[in-house]
């Protein structure tokens, strides 16, 4: 039951141990006026390559039976969630001003190293794309496959929440909510490609929110 679990944290922890190994050699070989996104580039890059092969093993080589991609038609419900989006980044831009989760300061340094456009590819394409794939593709429909909804939507939001750590706990609790609204997307359109494009919206209204206060223009 549980195993969908620990097959998603395997392809994580691999993907870390391969990104240690590769680290040194690859900060070698990049010149000193390289993007500082390249790394987060490649770490995304092994961790969808390791999420496929995990997946085709899995399902026998048929990525659709493990990751339904659903769609976008179903007008109804694409505009609840997108309604629900709005609410939830409106409620986490009041909790960054209370500073719940830390500084604002801490988070707009977060948005200028993301500035580049390598770094907006990761933050608005490369990481939406991976992430759902793993958390809402492969992990929300193997325990959906045998768990009810509730549960399968708190263990792949709590695993979806704790990906993030590395920024803090502070910051688990913060992504927790997020992972919560785009694991009803996958239950509500039937695959990923509402929560992919509620993940990529949210990551990119930030960027463009700070991007635009960086440069004053708002």
């Amino acid at each position: 039951m549980l195993a969908p679990v620990a097959v998603t944290a395997a392809v994580i922890l691999a993907t870390y141990l391969l990104f240690y190994l590769i680290d040194d050699p690859l900060d070698a070989i990049l010149p000193d006026d390289a993007d500082d996104n390249i790394p987060e580039t490649v770490f995304f890059l092994i961790l969808g390559v390791l999420t496929v092969l995990a997946m085709r093993i899995v399902a026998g080589g048929r990525l659709s039976d493990a990751v339904p991609f659903g769609s976008l038609r179903a007008g109804k419900v694409t505009a609840q969630m997108l309604g629900l989006t709005i609410l939830l980044f409106l409620f986490e831009r009041v909790t960054i001003a209370a500073g719940l989760y830390g500084s604002a300061v801490g988070v707009r340094s977060r948005i200028v190293e993301e500035s580049t456009a390598i770094g907006l590819f990761n933050s608005v394409v490369l990481a939406p794309l991976v992430e759902e794939a793993l958390f809402r593709g492969y992990l929300f429909t193997a325990l959906r496959s045998a768990l009810p909804f509730g549960t399968t939507l708190l263990l792949s939001a709590a695993a979806f929440a704790l990906f993030h750590v590395e920024n803090g706990l502070l910051f688990v609790l913060f992504v927790l909510p997020t992972g919560l609204l785009l694991g009803l997307a996958r239950e509500k359109s039937g695959g990923i490609a509402l929560p992919l494009l509620i993940h990529a919206l949210m990551n990119g209204v930030v960027s463009v929110i700070w991007l635009l206060r960086l440069w004053k223009l708002i």
